[in-house]
């Protein structure tokens, strides 16, 4: 895109896939990767609605990845009818995060880039997260649960309660807002802050069952406040 654009390789689950990384004036306030149109049409990283859309990310103070899909331009690998694309987004998704942890992620995508990088936002939904200190891992939501989303990804009911523990037990601050969460830092700080009081962490239930309690779980598979993947449906 231009003089400082630098070019890397970024393994991707069909072989490396060719990249094009630039950086703003002054450290940058978020990850933006942008996905570009149809490869058997000709689209590539370097397509202009794409470069247009690096540039204004550029002009936010945002980090910008871009990427040819498999087989296109330096990208090992064959088209796949959009899934294995996919797949190469969310590689190139988490090589970013690698590089700039605790940056807001940023999708973006023209025409066919456009599908793929809402299908990855979708497959990162699902996916959950993961506590970086300690390692446990906070499933995601199941599908099913959609139309509970909000604008953020979170369901109504999911952010509500967790804006009220963010706000007043993990910061003490009611001011803070969900566009302040930093999953890299704040999932450990939540944990670490309350979570004997608030989760149940602990899976070991044979003190429990050695005083003869028995337990009998029901979780519906689209709950839109805790996902049911710990526990079964």
């Amino acid at each position: 895109m231009n003089a400082h654009t630098q070019r890397l390789e970024i393994a991707g689950p069909a072989g490396a896939l060719a990249c094009a990384q630039d950086e703003p004036h002054g450290a940058p306030s978020a990850l933006l990767v942008v996905c570009h149109p149809h490869p058997l049409h000709g689209g590539t990283m370097d397509n202009k609605v794409v470069q247009t859309i690096a540039r204004a990310g550029l002009q936010l103070g945002w980090r910008v990845l871009r990427f040819n899909f498999r087989g296109v331009g330096g990208s090992a690998g064959a088209w796949d009818e959009g899934r294995g694309e996919v797949d190469d987004a969310l590689a190139v998704i988490a090589a970013g995060r690698a590089g700039a942890p605790g940056l807001p992620l940023m999708l973006a995508g023209f025409s066919f880039g456009g599908y793929v990088a809402t299908a990855a936002a979708a497959r990162l939904i699902y996916s959950g997260v993961k506590n970086q200190k300690t390692g446990r891992e906070i499933p995601g939501l199941l599908p099913g649960s959609e139309l509970g989303w909000t604008d953020t990804g979170w369901t109504a009911s999911a952010r509500a309660t967790g804006l009220d523990q963010f706000r007043f037990i993990v910061f003490a601050d009611p001011r803070w807002t969900v566009q302040q969460f930093n999953a890299g830092a704040d999932i450990a700080r939540a944990d670490e802050g309350n979570g004997n009081i608030v989760n149940a962490l602990e899976p070991n239930l044979k003190p429990f069952i050695d005083r003869g309690g028995k337990l009998i779980q029901y979780h519906g598979w689209i709950d839109q406040l805790i996902s049911p993947n710990p526990g079964g449906g």
